[in-house]
């Protein structure tokens, strides 16, 4: 019996060899569009922490406060982002705090919230 010797590659060695190509590959493209966005998250938790210090800040302080006019102010307390407040007056007893969040150079808001308070009593 007479032995032949093969040459080159079998059919399922070259589908192995492309199949780990293509996934190496596409790990490297997923973690390349990736990379611009892993910087919004710390972003987005900055200007979520930044609201809520600014409410806080309002509700500690009583309706008769200066801060608590009518009226918009614009902090920027941060190097990226500034905070918005707006207070304004629906009706007489109420006030409406309205605190955004947005990136300064972009002008795009990233965080909103709200605060309505009453001054006592019905």
């Amino acid at each position: 019996m007479i032995l032949r010797r093969q040459r080159g590659f079998s059919l399922l060695e070259t589908m192995l060899a492309l199949t780990m190509l293509s996934g190496m590959v596409l790990v490297v493209l997923l973690a390349a569009l990736n990379m611009p966005r892993s910087a919004q998250p710390e972003r987005l938790q900055r200007a979520v922490n930044l609201a809520r210090s600014a409410i806080e800040r309002m509700r500690s302080l009583p309706l008769d406060a200066e801060p608590w006019t009518p009226g918009e102010v614009v902090e920027e307390a941060d190097p990226e982002l500034d905070v918005v407040m707006r207070v304004s007056q629906p009706e007489a007893r109420f006030r409406l705090l309205e605190v955004s969040v947005r990136h300064r150079d972009q002008g795009t808001g990233l965080v909103r919230m709200s605060l309505l308070r009453t001054e006592g009593g019905p």
